[in-house]
């Protein structure tokens, strides 16, 4: 009787790396943990996901970046006469994302807030430390840098203070890159943004390249607009004012709300009205709110279906009022109401015993924050999904930073 010879299954056919790619660009941009997860499987599919032509294609696919999480001042009160409220800055995912370590060189997805710790008072000003809250699985692996003041977050970069340094910083997550800039002493009142300054760029793909920071200055019933850019031969000199408005109530105040680009066009919260700086004309217009409007709501970017459009959410009562209008400077254009949210039917009632407030939205994402008595919540204004974030209530605007999160530097199949 001959040996018995036991029989192997022949291998599986090697999968061609169209075909893998194929598959795995319908992994939702919101779990950037499923793309790490593949990438382990094998070389092949790590080369694959890793590969700019991989990223090329699901930010195509995908169009619009998720939000992985966000950015938000949380006060604590201290036992102290002198000192109300110390910020700490944190970062809130809302993905798998994660932020790296943040150092002086190199900085390391969610939404970003301040915190107030306990702090030997005879050494602080405002001290305010960085920390990362996702809003998907995203994490940080350990807390950015003591002394960081959140400024602003738009196309992939976080501006913040340093208040080590006396200067500004530009901060990329995904490509840890740090950069400071120096604070111009001009006027009494200010507001900063931070906006990609790549020609044609749709800002859905932005991962390092050049930036440029608008500063919106306020002095004497006048305002000006300056700009910093990264590309420039003084890369610590701002150049002089390229627009200047005068204000129609000279008392108004920049609000502490979060800018919005929609088009060209930069809009900034000013009391109960709002300042539009237009990027590409270098002009400066202040347009009105809906009637009624008191100043507290926040700017947002229309839903899809809605481009060119800017709009306003506004909380009265126990209802969310939301108002677009087409975008541009001219003061004549009329807003239009868009839609009513219920909050009762979508929050709890014991929250909303005081008026809730709107204290941010998400570009691209259709998302508002909604802060109550009893924590902080999201709404996706496409089907009205609603997600507790937190359980105390966020004082301080929310700024929501967006991205896409893939795999980087392509593997060698060598390695």
């Amino acid at each position: 009787m001959s040996p018995c010879h036991s029989r192997h299954a022949p291998p599986p056919p090697k999968l061609y790396d169209e075909l893998i790619l194929e598959v795995f660009l319908r992994i939702r941009p919101d779990r950037p943990e499923c793309l790490v997860r593949a990438s382990c499987v094998s070389k092949q599919w790590r080369r694959v996901l890793s590969s700019a032509a991989f990223r090329l294609r699901y930010i195509d696919f995908h169009r619009t970046p998720p939000m992985l999480g966000f950015f938000y001042k949380e006060s604590l009160e201290l036992e102290s006469e002198e000192i109300e409220e110390v910020c700490t800055v944190r970062f809130v995912p809302t993905t798998a994302f994660s932020l790296r370590y943040i150092d002086f060189d190199r900085t390391p997805q969610g939404f970003f807030y301040e915190e107030s710790p306990e702090l030997e008072l005879e050494e602080l000003e405002e001290v305010c430390p960085v920390r990362f809250v996702p809003t998907t699985a995203f994490r940080l692996p350990s807390n950015p840098r003591l002394g960081w003041s959140l400024i602003d977050a738009h196309h992939g970069r976080v501006l913040f203070y340093d208040l080590r340094y006396r200067a500004m910083v530009v901060w990329d997550p995904i490509t840890t890159d740090c950069r400071h800039v120096p604070v111009p002493l001009l006027y009494s009142q200010n507001h900063y943004a931070v906006l990609c300054a790549t020609a044609g760029c749709n800002h859905r793909s932005r991962s390092g390249g050049p930036f440029i920071v608008v500063l919106v200055g306020k002095d004497k019933g006048v305002s000006y607009a300056h700009v910093y850019s990264s590309e420039s031969e003084g890369c610590y000199v701002w150049g002089r004012a390229v627009a200047s408005i005068e204000h129609p109530d000279s008392a108004a105040d920049f609000s502490p709300g979060r800018s919005v680009l929609v088009e060209n066009i930069l809009y900034i919260p000013l009391g109960t009205k709002i300042m539009g700086y237009d990027t590409a004309n270098q002009q400066l217009g202040v347009i009105n709110t809906p009637s009624g409007y008191k100043g507290l709501g926040a700017l947002m970017t229309a839903e899809d279906g809605m481009q060119g459009k800017l709009g306003l959410a506004v909380v009265q009562e126990s209802q969310v009022h939301l108002w677009f209008r087409p975008v541009g400077l001219n003061e004549a254009i009329a807003w239009k109401k868009d839609r009513v949210i219920d909050l009762e039917t979508l929050l709890p009632i014991r929250g909303l015993t005081t008026n809730p407030n709107v204290v941010g939205s998400a570009d691209g994402v259709a998302v508002i924050f909604i802060s109550t008595d009893v924590g902080l919540f999201t709404i996706e204004l496409k089907s009205d999904r609603v997600q507790k974030l937190s359980s105390t209530a966020v004082k301080h605007p929310v700024m929501p930073y967006t991205s896409f999160c893939t795999l980087g530097t392509e593997v060698d199949d060598a390695a």
